[in-house]
């Protein structure tokens, strides 16, 4: 009778010692991850402008309070060439942590069309356990250069129309 008693009382401990890793471990995920226009933006945006910068906004658990932790993003452009952009911090609390990261090298890697980043969160010790999360959005032409761009075309239209008819 003791014996079960002590097996049932060590499976209960065993249970409580599991879960309690769980409940204090701070279960890793992502709570929102989309492309804002700025540093410290929540408003999600979904086309940029030629000389406007995208930035990743990423609301996530914290995890365990002092342990290091990492996000990165892969940038993946209208071609399908893939960069990678990296932040890593220490959990201040268990609560919601707030990231944004920009695409170090945007300037030089910027093209015209759709781009896909995906997410990556993981503890710094333990990238085995990382959640993932993706998104997407567009570059366009500024509404400025694509109006040139037709206004020259169609002067240049005009121009042979006009030289067809009086040479005829």
């Amino acid at each position: 009778m003791n014996k079960k008693i002590l097996a049932v009382l060590g499976v209960v401990v065993f249970l409580l010692a599991v879960s309690a890793n769980g409940v204090f471990a701070g279960d890793l995920s992502i709570v929102n991850f989309y492309t804002v226009g700025s540093d410290g933006s929540t408003d999600m945006v979904d086309t940029f402008g030629w000389d406007e910068t995208p930035w990743i906004y990423y609301e996530i658990s914290a995890g365990d309070p002092g342990n290091n932790y990492t996000v990165e993003a892969t940038w993946t452009d209208p071609d399908g060439s893939a960069s990678d952009s990296e932040t890593s911090f220490n959990a201040d609390n268990s609560g919601p942590t707030q990231v944004w990261q920009s695409l170090a090298e945007w300037d030089s890697k910027k093209s015209l069309g759709d781009w896909t980043v995906d997410g990556t969160y993981f503890r710094s010790d333990e990238p085995q356990n990382a959640v993932y999360a993706s998104t997407s959005f567009t570059v366009t032409p500024e509404p400025v250069s694509s109006i040139l761009f037709l206004v020259g075309g169609a002067t240049l239209g005009f121009r042979r129309l006009r030289k067809n008819r009086m040479s005829a």
